[in-house]
């Protein structure tokens, strides 16, 4: 199979400015929030991943968070993710500094102070703390806060950012979200989601199916430059111009060894998107069983993945666990430095959902078991008891 550059983004070229005008307006202190909205594969974490490369090349601090399906119970959680580390990094001095004047009220949800002593301050309050603790950060360099799969976060975590992306005027911040499409938050979720992409100087982008000279040149990059025009047709009809499934299609055709001639349209023909889009369990098939291990260990831990916790999950030792790691980077599945994930949430779903429930569970239990081991916060474990049974 040919390679690709995971930068290569086609027939996005209206996304790409709208982006590209963002981070400028941004990067000249006027705030703004752009919302990708989408089906399942269609684009959204490509793009999101596109500004967080231009925002890191304009110079400002980016900081992310991907929301996990099961982790919606823990409050706070995607709020964390963006900002907890950052705030704790660089001494108490720093910290102090941020978390100044009403950014205080921040303190207790990101692990920084306990709760004050009249009990947790109401979530408006956080938010406005939220508000100010960015602003702060904002005055170190223009920031950018990007957040993945916004309708898979704890309702706590989207009130905030909901409430911080309708206040950037004035403030060199860019928010950037992506949300499935047709939205799956919950009444309230989906009710905050719909309200924020309908305000005024929210822009929306909706990525569209790729069109049939962007699927013909996906073909030729990554299985045939001499593949028959009625080949790339059945491709592009197969997949409804889903880029992941395109991906996955001529992935999945590559390792079968399809050349793409005229004489494999009845083959593509054959195929579904459902299979297709769960290719990735035959790729694991054929992997060792501690790898497929690993892989389930990555999906159950979700956002709480690390290399160490998925060996030890994956009951595996450092060295056949950090082998089974660099396998599915190899494989392109999964990708991350200190933190593991997916490289596409339909990757991940096919991996946790080819469990079955009762088995899930006991994963899930064991991971809790992880945590507790590992020293991870009373919140990340409630997350994995819950979703044990």
């Amino acid at each position: 199979m040919r390679s690709r550059s995971p930068a290569r983004l086609l027939d996005r070229d209206a996304e790409l400015e709208a982006i590209a005008e963002a981070v400028e307006r941004a990067g000249a202190g006027a705030g703004t929030t752009v919302v990708v909205e989408g089906v399942a594969g269609i684009g959204k974490t490509s793009l999101l991943d596109h500004a967080r490369r231009r925002g890191s090349e304009a110079g400002m601090t980016v900081l992310a968070a991907r929301a996990a399906e099961f982790e919606a119970s823990y409050a706070w959680g995607v709020v964390r993710q963006l900002l907890e580390r950052t705030v704790r990094g660089e001494g108490d001095e720093r910290a102090r500094r941020l978390l100044g004047g009403a950014a205080r009220l921040a303190a207790p949800v990101i692990g920084i102070a306990p709760e004050p002593d009249d009990g947790p301050s109401d979530d408006y309050a956080v938010a406005h703390g939220l508000y100010w603790l960015a602003a702060n950060l904002a005055e170190e360099a223009p920031l950018l806060l990007a957040v993945d799969d916004i309708h898979w976060a704890d309702t706590a975590s989207l009130r905030a950012i909901v409430h911080l992306a309708r206040r950037l005027e004035g403030l060199p911040i860019l928010v950037v979200l992506t949300v499935r499409a047709p939205r799956s938050a919950g009444a309230a979720g989906d009710a905050l989601i719909a309200g924020l992409m309908a305000e005024p100087g929210i822009t929306v982008l909706r990525p569209a199916a790729l069109g049939a000279s962007a699927c013909e040149a996906l073909v030729e990059d990554e299985l045939a430059e001499d593949a028959a025009s009625g080949f790339k047709a059945a491709c592009q009809e197969l997949t409804g111009g889903n880029p992941f499934l395109m991906h996955a299609l001529l992935e999945s055709l590559a390792a079968d060894g399809v050349g793409g001639g005229e004489a494999d349209v009845e083959h593509v023909r054959r195929l579904t998107p459902e299979a297709v889009s769960r290719k990735v369990l035959l790729q694991l098939g054929r992997m060792p069983a501690g790898t497929r291990a690993v892989a389930r260990a990555v999906a159950v831990l979700g956002t709480g993945a690390t290399t160490a916790r998925a060996c030890r999950l994956a009951e595996l030792d450092d060295e056949a666990g950090v082998a089974a790691v660099e396998a599915l980077m190899a494989e392109h599945l999964v990708q991350g430095d200190r933190e593991l994930a997916f490289v596409h949430p339909l990757v991940r779903a096919a991996v946790y959902e080819d469990l079955a429930p009762p088995v899930r569970e006991r994963w899930h239990e064991r991971a809790a078991r992880v945590l507790a081991d590992t020293g991870a916060p009373l919140e990340e474990l409630t997350v994995q008891l819950l979703a044990s049974g």
